[in-house]
């Protein structure tokens, strides 16, 4: 473009006249070229395309980024496209290559095994584990039996045990009685269950008081007397005189003294009724009269028996006895009805027959009621 603003041929014969037409000097502002002659003439200006690229996209060419460059670093030099593909094959720029083909084995059914592995740890050989060789590692050869637990034996867990785990909430706790007012142990640790309000301390003595809901005292006044005065006690001491027949009064004394010989329970000397064997006798005042003359004297029944001793049999009796000697007979007699060990007491006219020990060893309703009779 120079060229085509400056005569070269015309710079040979260079003079004063063509200072206006000869380029100078050239301006440059951004992109445009400004030409000017020796005098300052603008002889004309030139625009120089200007081109903005875009970065480079997989659909679109365009100028690389600073982090596409940093991966293209990375690369190495005739590096492949590598994807996954079928087991033991991977697809290398676009080509499925076998990368690994394991050894052949015979294929073993679902079922526990003793096996054999290789050095890449694949199954060349199975067997099916049988009952000897569980029993060869320790397990019983037969069913094993279980008592039910208790607090010093393991064993199995009973259906009440059962029943019982099955009331226990989940995440429960084991609460325990506190020796602190207020708190629980729950889980071997002191927890405060209840924070009372902090009163005023009220020291020993009688108090007109407010409680909250709880029955805590809130607020709490000293008793005076105007107060036991409103209730209905008297404002000043009672006098008393002492108690007689007719009027109430305190007690002297000398009744005291008296009261406190009476027994608990005491009531007067009066006799209301008397019997005898159930028959009511008449009371006059406060004498009873009892006839005794129908009854028998200590007198009368001290010596009515007097035990001589035993003799062999009855017949061995003796025939001088006095009235009320008793003999014991040995041996039974049954002519006469004695059995071994009956008594007789001689009446004064005959010897009467008191019994004796004896024994049953079974007795009927009716051989009882026979003794009796």
């Amino acid at each position: 473009m120079t060229q085509k603003l400056i005569d070269l041929t015309g710079l040979q014969t260079y003079d004063a006249k063509l200072k206006g037409k000869v380029v100078g000097t050239v301006e440059i502002t951004g992109n445009t070229l400004t030409f000017k002659a020796v005098d300052g003439t603008v002889l004309g200006t030139a625009t120089i395309p200007k081109t903005i690229y875009n970065l480079a996209s997989a659909t679109e060419d365009g100028l690389l980024a600073s982090s596409d460059f940093t991966k293209l670093q990375g690369i190495a030099e005739g590096a492949t496209k590598t994807e996954a593909s079928d087991n033991g094959y991977l697809l290398i720029n676009g080509v499925k290559t076998k990368v690994y083909l394991p050894e052949s084995f015979t294929a073993l059914t679902h079922g526990l095994y003793k096996i054999t592995t290789n050095s890449n740890g694949a199954v060349t050989l199975g067997e099916a584990v049988t009952k000897n060789d569980l029993v060869e590692l320790g397990l019983p050869g037969q069913d094993t039996t279980y008592e039910e637990a208790t607090t010093s034996k393991s064993g199995l867990m009973s259906a009440n045990d059962k029943a019982k785990v099955d009331g226990i909430a989940a995440g429960a706790t084991k609460v325990q009685e506190s020796a602190s007012n207020g708190y629980l142990v729950i889980n071997g640790n002191e927890v405060m269950v209840y924070e009372p309000d902090t009163q005023t301390a009220l020291a020993s003595g009688l108090y007109k008081f407010a409680t909250n809901q709880y029955g805590a005292v809130i607020s709490g006044a000293a008793v005076t007397k105007e107060d036991l005065v409103a209730l209905g006690l008297p404002a000043q001491d009672t006098t008393y005189e002492l108690v007689t027949t007719t009027q109430d009064g305190l007690m002297s004394a000398e009744d005291k003294v008296k009261l406190d010989t009476v027994a608990q329970g005491a009531q007067a000397n009066i006799l209301e009724s008397v019997s005898v064997n159930g028959q009511a006798l008449p009371v006059n005042a406060k004498g009873v009269n009892i006839d005794m003359s129908s009854y028998a004297l200590k007198s009368d029944i001290v010596g009515l028996y007097e035990v001589k001793g035993s003799v062999d049999t009855y017949a061995a009796l003796p025939t001088n006895a006095e009235k009320g000697d008793v003999y014991n007979v040995v041996n039974a007699d049954a002519s006469k009805g004695v059995r071994a060990g009956d008594n007789f007491v001689w009446t004064g006219s005959e010897w009467d027959n008191l019994g004796g020990v004896f024994q049953i060893d079974v007795a009927t309703t009716s051989e009882i009621e026979a003794l009796f009779a």
